[in-house]
């Protein structure tokens, strides 16, 4: 199952226990419909949105009266009624709405009716149409890879119109609706070759532009003596003589990154380094890809709290962005509530400045009411700033120190969305390396958000950032055209996807973990949507640059199902499992849920012939892992439960 949002309870005045109800929103062609918002008529409830599958959860005791509202739909009130079984909601499409919603529309075409089609017969169809050809469009079929469902009777009409393509869509200055800014990821951790490219090649000439030497990653596992990853557990990098260097919390798949000389260079391959974990020290540090194991004698205790905080630029600079980013981090909260199972999200934000504007910061503090984080933020707009350099590492020690972050937390994410770096003077760099370090101490996790006017020298901190606290780095796109030009970050390939998916999704990544008594069943290995999001340990423009392995093949092959690629047996493995290639593969991985490299396994595969290979996964904790593989032009993903 795609993204899903998790059981919210709506508390009702009656005798009679709440229990979970699905319902499925979708249109009159049974395609599902995300970013459907649902409303509470007479309750005070806050509004839910329907996932990337069309699904709503919600637990209610007795009938509720809710209004649906979604993008080119018409409004529908409904009443909600208990069930067990899963319950479609029809919406309608409105063609006058839709063609306001999406005006660059190219082009369209009408399937028969009564007959499914697919998307590559549209694609084949599709050089016949006239740019700019309108239609009547009664309805959208979102329409799969696969066949997409024949169309359905509803109201009397038979619809049988289906949209194929959109144009660039236009920003017009009063629509405000989530949604609508693109960007893309760079996550360092997962394509490390890469970061050094940048360190001694094309980011060289800024590295002293912030004095922080991001290059002696010492990473560290920490599970039970079950080989459960245990989150929030604090260690510590020490010295020869037990001075602490640096400090960092686990995330939530039992890891931690540790970083030697990190504001002095001069330390590069210093040894006697320590790792003290509890009562645990290991004498004997191993930078990457060694990883430092400990194996604590200490129950499974996975903490509930998921603290989200949004730093944000608010000088002028941001004002067009800023209106929009306003509606996506609202539509962000309203979605994260209820994204990870059992869990307590809790939300706050920062707006900053500079040392000569009316005010340097404002805050609010995080809290479990969503609605505070909300109005905060709408009573917000971009002035002041007026040279390029903002009051960053000022914004940063707000929210590290005064945010009121969870004692315990399973994850603390912090958005850092702006355009500018901070000034360059010294004390300003060093009170920068001090709240960097303070937000790693204390498990908070920085991913930046680029906007639009950002410098290469920018680009290189908002990464050294991320990486020194276990976060990503996200990059608005010129994509949505919103706002001025966006730099395009240093990297091989990168993935463009709407702003709002991205942040929901980094929320479930950085929370999600195995419940300490999982019983894992079948459905937990089915591959879902999710999975195509993990970012690639290596692209095909990698494979090409690569000596190490085999060449591409001349021709890209089409997408095979890929249990005729791809199989990994047993699964659920416990210390061993193999991987089949019947078709070999040019390159093979296994990475963790954030996309980090574990296992690089491409130097025993070749794309020539079938073979299986034998992996040992008796080191890594219990959770969920995917097996990736590249087979004649296309990845190919596998995920893999470890227990």
């Amino acid at each position: 199952m795609a993204l899903a949002l998790s059981m919210m309870a709506l508390s009702f005045a009656t005798a009679a226990p709440a229990a979970e109800s699905r319902f499925i929103v979708a249109d009159s062609t049974h395609a599902l419909l995300s970013g459907v918002k649902m409303e509470f008529l007479n309750v005070n409830h806050i509004p839910l949105t329907s996932s990337y599958d069309g699904l709503i959860r919600i637990a209610i005791s007795r009938d509720a009266d809710v209004m649906l509202t979604g993008e080119g739909l018409d409004t529908l009130r409904i009443t909600l009624r208990p069930s067990e079984s899963p319950q479609w909601i029809i919406m309608k499409r409105n063609p006058k709405r839709f063609e306001a919603s999406a005006p660059d529309l190219y082009y369209s075409m009408a399937a028969p009716k009564g007959k499914a089609i697919t998307r590559a017969e549209m694609l084949a169809r599709r050089d016949t149409l006239k740019t700019g050809a309108k239609a009547e469009i009664e309805t959208l079929a979102i329409v799969a890879d696969e066949a997409a469902p024949a169309p359905v009777e509803a109201d009397g009409a038979v619809y049988d119109m289906a949209v194929t393509g959109y144009g660039k869509p236009a920003a017009a200055a009063n629509n405000l609706q989530a949604g609508k800014l693109t960007a893309g990821e760079v996550n360092d951790f997962a394509k490390w070759h890469l970061w050094n490219h940048i360190l001694t090649q094309s980011h060289a000439q800024w590295l002293n532009d912030w004095k922080m030497n991001v290059n002696q990653r010492i990473r560290v596992r920490v599970t039970n003596t079950k080989q459960f990853p245990l989150a929030d557990v604090p260690v510590v990098l020490l010295d020869a003589d037990g001075h602490e260097l640096f400090a960092a919390r686990t995330d939530n798949t039992g890891h931690a990154e540790l970083w030697a000389g990190v504001t002095d260079a001069r330390k590069d391959g210093m040894t006697g380094l320590q790792i003290a974990c509890g009562t645990d020290t290991l004498r004997e540090a191993k930078l990457f890809p060694e990883v430092n194991v400990f194996a604590l004698n200490t129950r499974c205790d996975t903490p509930d709290n998921v603290d989200v905080f949004f730093i944000m630029d608010a000088t002028g600079s941001m004002g067009d962005e800023l209106r929009y980013m306003n509606a996506e981090l609202q539509d962000v909260i309203c979605r994260s509530q209820s994204a990870v199972e059992g869990t307590v999200i809790r939300t706050g934000a920062l707006v900053y400045r500079d040392h000569h504007d009316d005010y340097l910061n404002r805050l609010s503090m995080l809290t479990e009411d969503m609605s505070v984080t909300q109005a905060f933020l709408n009573e917000q707009h971009a002035s002041g700033g007026g040279d390029y350099e903002e009051a960053v590492p000022e914004a940063l020690m707000a929210a590290v120190n005064v945010a009121d972050w969870s004692e315990h937390a399973r994850a603390r994410i912090a958005f850092l969305i702006l355009d500018a770096p901070c000034h360059q003077d010294s004390a300003t760099i060093r009170l920068l390396h001090a709240q960097v370090k303070a937000a790693a101490k204390q498990g908070i996790r920085v991913v930046p958000v680029v906007c639009s006017g950002l410098r290469e020298s920018g680009e290189l901190l908002m990464r050294e950032l991320a990486l020194l606290t276990n976060g990503s780095s996200f990059f608005l796109t010129d994509d949505s055209g919103i706002g001025d030009t966006h730099l395009k970050p240093t990297t091989d390939s990168l993935k463009v996807e709407h702003l709002n998916d991205m942040l929901v999704r980094t929320i479930i990544e950085f929370s999600r973990m195995p419940d300490c008594t999982e019983q894992w069943a079948d459905s937990a290995i089915t591959p879902t949507d999710e999975e195509a999001f993990l970012p690639n340990p290596f692209d095909p423009e990698d494979l090409e640059k690569d000596s190490t392995l085999s060449p591409l093949p001349s021709g890209i092959s089409p997408v095979r199902p890929v249990d005729e690629v791809l199989i990994v047996r047993p699964n659920p493995c416990d210390e061993f499992c193999y991987v089949d290639l019947p078709l070999g593969a040019d390159a093979l991985f296994l990475v963790d849920l954030t996309g980090k490299t574990l296992q690089n396994l491409s130097g025993h595969v070749t794309s020539a012939e079938s073979l299986t290979l034998g992996v040992n996964v008796s080191a890594y904790p219990t959770g969920i892992y995917f097996v990736k593989a590249f087979v004649q032009g296309n990845w190919y993903t596998k995920k893999l439960i470890v227990r």
